[in-house]
């Protein structure tokens, strides 16, 4: 433990029965040099003043502070030990006052478990000079006192100003995120925990009279030796610098039996009181060589799907790079060891662990454990996950811990608490596989062959995060992955078992889905659709919706009570449109109640990442014969589905890539919520929805129906987009459990077309299809599989002519090629209704416009028609219309003034020299991967009641900067346009959002453009500097002009 030393002056008031104190204090920081810190507290306002001085680094801070809170429970836990010290206090008191005669020394004081207090006293014994804080023979801390202390019945007049909050303006601690980007300071009784103390004893309403007045001045005279620690951080521990180390631990969580005939002394948790001993089966063992990259893992485990078992994990990365498992099964007296090669690490695995190797263990707060005051350490790890390491900070070995946790989105994953430390030849020794085990390299045959050992690594993702981390990445970093292994010992060998969703009584979730249609023709082609889905497992109840954006956007909602089914289509133009229907005839088996179990249809294929959390693998073939399955994956940790691939084939012995992935983005396994604004007109009885009751009948003509063939692949049916995504939802919700065979059918045979649209012609499968006229919403046209190849050709023409689908990709997905939206305007966006900007009163008349943007990023092709209307008097409407070729280097220009004196004008810029084409390896093709995500979290989009939107952010240049706003479907909602110089901003809200290709014809210059005599004008240069091609067509074009243009 570092040597801290320094001096200062105390002063303790108890007028009033209020204690009031001041604490002057200067030492030497390591890292800041020469620091004063005056800390005043007054129990009567409940607040702590602290001054902090550095002065070679010119600091120089005063903070107020709020008393802690005596009802948090991390303080009500606290109090109780102090409790226990004031009742430790008081015995001692008796007990002195009643000796104190017989010798000139005093007894030493129980502090905490493993600390006493003890007095220093002058020769005659008649002072206390000062106190130690000990453990067993070594001194943690001392207090000298010089001189004589002074004291009174009352605070003299001259010295009650030192009791006073400071004359200078001190800030509240709450509005100083960042007191000192330097000092990095924290509230100084979340570093010192005898600061702390004193000031939860200080909260009571009658402090002395609860606490003692011996008690508190005792608290006071060891707050002197915590000085440096309030002005500099406590060091981070460093066990990788101890060597070899090995250490038993346990998860607290777990039962702890007492025993005293199992009592095993070395693992007790307390060797000096009973013995509290752990079970053998809950006890593991790490041994850690970071110089050699090697590690081993040992562990037992009493319940597991081959009995109990004792593992022995050893890795060794370095040049040697071989893993040894060893398994014994005690009850069957059976055995087996094998060695294989270190297994690779995917590339998402391997750029999370480096994106966060780099940062050290940095301290966080102070806590109590096991009646020790400890500093927690904390630092990331891989995933989203951070560690939490706790240090007795007044330990002989500060670089030893007891305890780690692992945290993942605010709550603790895993605790070990680590029993017995130990270092030395030994644990070197134990890195080796002893010849006792007999390992063969890759030998999995024999009885334990079902154990899959060689693959057990795909059971913990922490291990597979470990083992790449031994191998490659800093030791510190390696130990503390390895930290994040513990408890995963059983985890290895048992294969996670498939969640039963069968059992909940209730499920509610949001989905998006990309569905991918993988036949010849159509390659690589997509539709996304979001939604919500909630069922009430036990009423047979379901309120769905699914939505495709695009110009031609469709919203779905559906609900389903017993044997009822009935579906709203929203389309844009033409209003809403409701059908329902009777299922008895098609689902009635099975439709109500608990869904079939299929925990033995799963198989497990490995715990794998999914965004930033770890999901369990299982993958469902379906039985009956056309090898279609649902890859299912589901966190344990967030008790939650996460995502399902459904419809992977096999073809020719090989997976092709799945027809749909459906991401769950929030899960709620209790509760039935359906979304109430488009669901609302379906939480009445059935016999009150507002729909047409039609028969299941297709010949008759319905837009909605429940097909009745074996699959709807055989059928020649044409469907809107977002019913794929119920059918996808139906299919896999079935296969893993969730819904109940008759519901599960109907919705995997749903059928909806378009309420508005004519049948479209059959002229057998596989011909080519144009879309009618009259058709508002796109169809999906399906084919059977068995004339997959036919339609081949017939799908490509379909989608050639953008008849078939309206394809739509994430906003930020690299994959992105094209985009089209309808916008409208306001320039200057200051000063709207209700904005409180003062500028806002200084703008003069805002500019309002519409209009619409389309944008090939492949061809780096951009059209554009914008129309402004009452301008002024005189110009009741300007428009103008936009076309950049990059290819023929030249952007044209229309611009029409409509009204009393019509005027049109046509330009033609040459732009090849500016704006030239960026290669895609220093540019990304997608302009919007440039945004990086404000963290400002989620807000209503303005002029809408209910969208809410995720800002990012890109600066053009350091006096431009674009806000994007993107809606939950990951679709571009709005953009501001800041000039951050000028203080406006232009505001863009967009409407029919997608990312369908573009027709070659909007980037021809047509007849009706009438540019027979177009001007060529020659500030090409400023090009590059319109707002409108930089968002969207950026380039590295030159700087530094002054006067810019926007379109």
């Amino acid at each position: 433990m570092p040597h801290r030393a320094g001096e200062g002056e105390l002063w303790l008031s108890f007028e009033d029965g209020l204690p009031r104190l001041r604490l002057k204090g200067i030492a030497h920081s390591p890292r800041f040099g020469l620091g004063e810190i005056t800390i005043v507290a007054d129990s009567a306002t409940q607040f702590m003043y602290a001054e902090v001085k550095l002065d070679e680094l010119h600091e120089d801070s005063c903070i107020k502070y709020p008393f802690p809170k005596a009802a948090a429970p991390e303080n009500a836990q606290r109090l109780k030990r102090l409790r226990w010290r004031r009742d430790q206090v008081m015995k001692w008191q008796v007990k002195e006052a009643l000796h104190w005669n017989s010798g000139l020394s005093l007894t030493p004081m129980n502090w905490t478990s493993s600390h006493s207090l003890e007095f220093m006293l002058s020769d005659d014994a008649q002072q206390v000079t000062g106190v130690r804080l000990v453990s067993g023979s070594r001194v943690v801390k001392a207090v000298h006192l010089k001189g004589v202390p002074e004291r009174g019945d009352h605070v003299p007049e001259a010295a009650r100003s030192k009791f006073s909050p400071p004359e200078r303006d001190c800030k509240l601690f709450s509005e100083v995120p960042d007191p000192s980007a330097r000092v990095e300071l924290k509230q100084p009784h979340r570093k010192s925990s005898a600061l702390n103390d004193l000031l939860l004893m200080m909260t009571s309403s009658e402090p002395v009279k609860e606490w003692t007045q011996l008690y508190l001045i005792m608290s006071a005279l060891i707050l002197p030796g915590d000085v440096a620690v309030m002005l500099e951080d406590p060091a981070p521990p460093h066990p990788e610098r101890l060597g070899p180390i090995a250490f038993d631990y346990s998860d607290p969580q777990l039962q702890v039996t007492a025993m005293e005939d199992r009592c095993i002394p070395a693992l007790a948790l307390r060797p000096n009181r009973a013995c509290s001993v752990i079970p053998f089966d809950l006890i593991r063992s790490i041994w850690i060589n970071a110089e050699e990259r090697a590690f081993r893992l040992q562990g037992g485990a009493a319940q597991t799907k081959v009995g109990p078992l004792e593992i022995d994990i050893i890795a060794r990365g370095g040049k040697e790079g071989m893993i040894y498992a060893n398994v014994n099964l005690e009850a069957e007296d059976e055995h087996q060891c094998i060695s294989y090669e270190y297994p690779e690490l995917n590339d998402h695995s391997r750029d999370a662990l480096l994106d966060v190797s780099g940062v050290e263990l940095s301290f966080f707060s102070i806590s109590e454990l096991r009646g020790e005051d400890c500093g927690i350490f904390i630092a990331p790890l891989a995933r989203d996950r951070w560690i939490h390491i706790w240090v007795d900070m007044e330990a002989d070995n500060p670089d030893a811990f007891l305890r780690s946790e692992i945290h993942h989105k605010g709550k603790v994953l895993r605790t070990t608490d680590v029993l017995r430390w130990r270092t030395g030849e030994d644990v070197t020794m134990s890195l080796r596989p002893p010849p006792s085990w007999g390992c063969t390299k890759n030998n999995m045959a024999g009885q334990l062959a079902h154990l899959d050992i060689a693959n057990m690594h795909k059971n913990s993702i922490q291990l597979q995060d470990a083992l790449w981390a031994f191998r490659e990445l800093p030791p510190a970093f390696a130990l503390r992955e390895m930290l994040g292994v513990t408890g995963d010992v059983a985890v290895i060998v048992e294969v996670p078992k498939l969640p039963q969703l069968w059992e909940l009584p209730a499920a509610t979730f949001t989905y998006s889905l990309d569905l991918a249609l993988t036949g010849e023709g159509l390659q690589g082609l997509s539709s996304f659709i979001t939604g919500s889905f909630a069922v009430d497992i036990q009423q047979g109840k379901i309120r769905a919706t699914a939505i495709s954006k695009g110009p031609a956007a469709v919203t779905i909602t559906l609900a389903i009570d017993p044997l009822v089914l009935a579906v709203r289509v929203e389309e844009i133009g033409s209003g809403s449109h409701c059908l329902m229907l009777s299922l008895e005839d098609v689902s009635a088996p099975n439709f109500v109640g608990k869904p079939n179990p299929v925990v033995d249809k799963g198989a497990f294929e490995g715990v794998e990442p999914i965004g930033d959390g770890e999901c369990n693998h299982f993958r469902f073939f379906n039985p009956n014969g056309e090898y279609e399955s649902v890859d299912f994956w589901y966190s344990e940790e967030e008790h939650g589905v996460c995502q399902l691939d459904v419809g992977l084939r096999r073809v020719e012995n090989r997976l092709t890539p799945p027809a749909a992935r459906i991401n769950i983005n929030t899960w709620d396994e209790k509760n039935y919520k359906p979304e109430v604004p488009l669901t609302k007109g379906f939480n009445v009885d059935p016999d009150f929805w507002d729909c047409t009751h039609v028969s299941n009948d297709p010949t008759s003509g319905p837009w909605l129906y429940v097909s009745k063939g074996h699959d709807l692949l055989e059928e020649d049916i044409q469907v809107l987009p977002p019913v794929l995504a119920l059918q996808k939802l139906g299919e896999s919700l079935g296969q893993v459990g969730l819904l109940p065979h008759g519901i599960a059918k109907a919705l995997s045979r749903l059928v909806v077309k378009s309420p508005t649209a004519r049948p479209l012609p059959s002229h057998g499968h596989g011909s080519s299809q144009a879309q009618p006229a009259a058709t508002v919403a796109p169809v999906v046209h399906t084919a059977p599989a068995a004339a997959a190849a036919a339609a081949a050709a017939a799908a490509a023409a379909a989608a050639a002519a953008a008849a078939a689908v309206v394809v739509d990709v994430d906003v930020f997905s690299p994959l992105l090629k094209a985009f089209t939206f309808s916008f409208s305007s306001t320039y200057p966006l200051q000063g709207r209704p209700g904005d409180s900007s003062a500028y806002a009163s200084s703008l003069g008349h805002r500019g309002r416009g519409i209009g619409e943007v389309r944008v090939d990023l492949v061809g780096r092709r951009l059209y554009m028609r914008s129309e402004a209307r009452n301008i002024s008097s005189g110009l009741p409407m300007v428009e103008t219309k936009v076309v950049y070729k990059a290819e023929q280097g030249r952007l044209w220009a229309r611009t029409r003034v409509i009204g009393a004196q019509s005027f049109e004008q046509c330009w033609s810029i040459r732009t090849a020299e500016v704006l030239p084409v960026p290669a895609y390896g220093d540019l990304p093709r997608n302009p919007f991967l440039r945004a990086k995500n404000s963290g400002s979290g989620k807000r209503v989009l303005p002029g809408t009641e209910r969208d809410l939107v995720q800002k990012y952010v890109l600066f053009l240049d350091e006096n431009r900067r674009v806000e994007l706003l993107v809606d939950d479907r990951q679709a571009l909602a709005a953009i501001n346009l800041d000039h951050l110089d000028r203080d406006i901003t232009a505001g863009v809200l967009l409407h029919d959002w997608s990312t369908a290709p573009v027709n070659e014809e909007w980037f021809e210059i047509g007849d009706d453009w009438n540019c027979k005599d177009p001007k060529y004008i020659d500030y090409a240069e400023q090009l590059a500097h319109w707002d409108l091609i930089q968002v969207f067509l950026p380039t590295d074009a030159p700087g530094g002009m002054e006067d810019t243009q926007r379109l």
